[in-house]
């Protein structure tokens, strides 16, 4: 929603990237987005080839988990080129074309992740207080249904960043990827009371009151030991849920809403412009945190999982399979790594634990 700060001001101010006095903010955010991608590549990427290669019987949890680490990797995947585009001296037309699926991609990113842990929460919620009678009326087929129903939602409500995305060229022949309306607030005011209202205060409500509902059913349960380590663990899952959003989603959706309300009272201007397009675009990079969040809610999702991941941190502890050279044989890497990623019956999972 960049398209928030389209306004009126002296040309001097019109480009509210002028990081030039901000180069410390420049190096810490060129940080966090090497960390997010490094961190969000590895454990997506295994994530995803635990799914695809390990996980023989798919249950409703193990299709939203899956379809969270898809929504991860593919902008994890898309920032290494957005960088090569937008340094680079590319045709404008080619630039435009990428800034344009870069932005779409993102709102993507954001929203189906926001709508992924939502049904994780809701799915865990109903597997831990009402395991029995959820069966009636929910399983892998019904959240198959809902997972295409997230992704045509999300990228229907993407597409007006399609048309609203341009790309300006900068010095040094770099370039930046803006959003602009010809006359905003007919456009944003509805589109952003749209996006915070579906896109993450319902969402929000749901998760919370997961949790609170399946607080109240562990306390109900003092003198069931088994029922309350079934629904500690869901717990525990939907507590990381509401971190990941508190951490990521929180202040860009708070920043988004601040915005517009500058908007509207016409109070963005030369002097207040620069200082609110940082902290927003601040609140953006923020955002991608959740694509190395997540991972943890893949570990904490499966115990099985926790294994495969800590099998892999220790291979090179495995006495038993290293060689004279202290480094695995070239026979036993194979089988040992054919063991990790394309395990057989023996480390299947019916379901998540």
């Amino acid at each position: 929603c960049g398209n928030l700060f389209t306004t009126e001001v002296p040309y001097a101010h019109r480009d509210p990237f002028n990081f030039s006095r901000l180069e410390w903010y420049c190096y810490f955010v060129f940080i966090l987005c090497f960390l997010v991608v490094l961190i969000g590549f590895l454990g997506n990427t295994f994530t995803l080839l635990y799914y695809i290669y390990t996980v023989k019987s798919w249950t409703s949890s193990t299709v939203f988990l899956f379809n969270l680490a898809l929504c991860d990797f593919t902008w994890i995947f898309l920032i290494p080129f957005s960088a090569y585009y937008l340094l680079l001296n590319h045709t404008a037309y080619s630039t435009q074309i990428f800034c344009q699926v870069k932005r779409t991609f993102f709102n993507i990113n954001v929203y189906g992740s926001i709508y992924f842990l939502t049904l994780i929460s809701f799915d865990r919620f109903l597997g831990a207080v009402h395991p029995i009678r959820s069966l009636k009326w929910w399983d892998k087929s019904r959240a198959t249904y809902c997972t295409i129903a997230i992704w045509v939602l999300v990228f229907i409500e993407s597409i007006p960043d399609f048309y609203y995305t341009f790309m300006v060229q900068r010095k040094r022949e770099s370039a930046a990827c803006l959003d602009k309306v010809g006359d905003p607030l007919h456009f944003a005011v509805p589109f952003t009371i749209f996006r915070v209202l579906f896109g993450f205060l319902i969402p929000v409500i749901v998760i919370f009151t997961c949790y609170t509902l399946t607080v109240k059913a562990l306390q109900k349960m003092k003198n069931r030991q088994q029922g309350r380590h079934r629904i500690g663990k869901s717990l525990i899952l939907v507590l990381a849920a509401m971190v990941v959003f508190a951490v990521a989603f929180i202040p860009y959706h708070a920043m988004m809403t601040a915005v517009i309300i500058y908007r509207m009272n016409y109070q963005l201007n030369s002097d207040n412009i620069h200082l609110i397009v940082v902290i927003y675009k601040f609140t953006e990079v923020i955002c991608v945190l959740s694509s190395s969040l997540n991972p943890i809610i893949f570990v904490l999702a499966s115990k099985k999982f926790q294994n495969k991941f800590k099998t892999i941190l220790l291979l090179p502890s495995q006495p038993e399979r290293l060689g004279a050279s202290g480094f695995l044989s070239p026979s036993s890497s194979c089988v040992y790594f054919s063991q990790i990623v394309m395990s057989g019956k023996g480390y299947a999972l019916s379901e998540l634990d």
